[in-house]
């Protein structure tokens, strides 16, 4: 059977990964029995038999490591900007307590800072830290995809790159275009 193409979304099978058994993952690239998946918790190189390929087809997933919040800066306007575990943008709250989706690359300068959860308590392993960041998210009307799910593209073309590195990709492609 010959490997399945990147993008493709797969079961994880192994108790030995970060994220989930049995939880969903976008498989990036496949070399013979090794392959790069990005899971709920990030990217994991893996045997090829620590994953397998839905029989039925499986609605779109966004890792959570590129949609829950990990914690937000508070600008000095007021302003709060909910952050990704790899401390990128996701959405910015304002005054009206409503979410407004930001680009990842987005830079500015934070007066504070208060985080969520840590690594103990990661949502891909902890079932109530995961419900509560979701609760999160629809309180404030945060119901799109954001921003950041879009670095899964560059992942796909080079799998070595970090969510960071995707992230700086993605900026220098708007800043080519703009």
């Amino acid at each position: 059977m010959p490997n399945p193409p990147p993008g493709t979304l797969v079961h994880l099978r192994s108790h030995s990964l970060k994220a989930r058994f049995g939880s969903i993952a976008v498989l990036l690239s496949c070399r013979g029995n090794r392959a790069t998946l990005f899971t709920d918790a990030g990217k994991e190189e893996v045997q090829r038999q620590q994953f397998s390929v839905p029989v039925k087809p499986v609605r779109d997933a966004i890792p959570m490591r590129l949609r829950l919040p990990f914690g937000y800066w508070l600008l000095e306007d007021g302003t709060r900007v909910l952050y990704s575990r790899d401390f990128c943008p996701l959405w910015a709250i304002d005054e009206t307590s409503s979410a407004q989706p930001v680009l990842p690359w987005w830079s500015f300068e934070t007066a504070a800072e208060e985080r969520y959860w840590d690594h103990r308590n990661a949502p891909w392993r902890n079932r109530e830290t995961e419900l509560d960041m979701e609760s999160l998210l629809q309180s404030l009307g945060a119901t799109s995809d954001p921003y950041l799910a879009d670095a899964l593209f560059p992942l796909l073309r080079n799998s070595t790159l970090s969510v960071r590195g995707a992230v700086m990709r993605m900026g220098q492609t708007a800043e080519a275009f703009s």
